[in-house]
């Protein structure tokens, strides 16, 4: 009686899952993958710290074809700034500090060939990371681990919106009506 009701959350589980769209990362089929892009071959200019995981996730993706060196290409992605902040979140009693906000700020413009102005790109994420004195060596690794994710879902990010870009025809007329 256990095993079967067990068997039934389960699969009321995964039904749950599947029919939210839910997928595991990094598996994309057909049906999954967002409208075509506007623009078929990129490059990225001075990517910074980001051109590892940039190139990582430009080439998961599937849609785009990444030109590396310069050349005849649709688009031009350019990382214009990247802001690495560490900030206090937590303060103990005594005045120590007991957690840390660790921000990543990409700053990030797409240079269409239909498109007179770049568009401007802007990712930021924010980790928690608690602190301790008595394990130094250690909270400077999950650090280190944790700036590195972040630089990957950063660039992961970037790819994503690249998406959700608006038509050119629309991008020319809103920036017609900017002052």
């Amino acid at each position: 009686m256990k095993r079967m009701l067990r068997n039934i959350a389960l699969l009321a589980c995964i039904g749950t899952l599947s029919a939210c769209g839910f997928q595991l990362r990094g598996l994309v089929t057909p049906l999954s993958q967002s409208a075509p892009l506007s623009f078929t071959t990129l490059r990225v200019a001075k990517a910074g710290s980001l051109d590892a995981a940039l190139q990582t996730a430009l080439r998961r993706d599937g849609r785009i074809r990444f030109e590396d060196v310069q050349g005849n290409t649709d688009a031009v992605l350019n990382i214009v700034a990247e802001e690495d902040r560490k900030d206090v979140l937590g303060v103990s009693l005594a005045g120590d500090v007991n957690e840390y906000m660790l921000i990543y700020s990409v700053s990030a413009t797409i240079q269409r060939l239909q498109d007179e102005v770049p568009l401007p790109l802007t990712v930021t994420l924010r980790r928690t990371m608690s602190y301790s004195d008595s394990v130094t060596l250690g909270k400077e690794r999950e650090e280190a681990l944790l700036r590195a994710d972040m630089r990957k879902e950063a660039a992961e990010q970037l790819v994503r919106r690249l998406g959700y870009l608006p038509a050119a025809s629309k991008a020319k007329a809103d920036a017609g009506k900017q002052p």
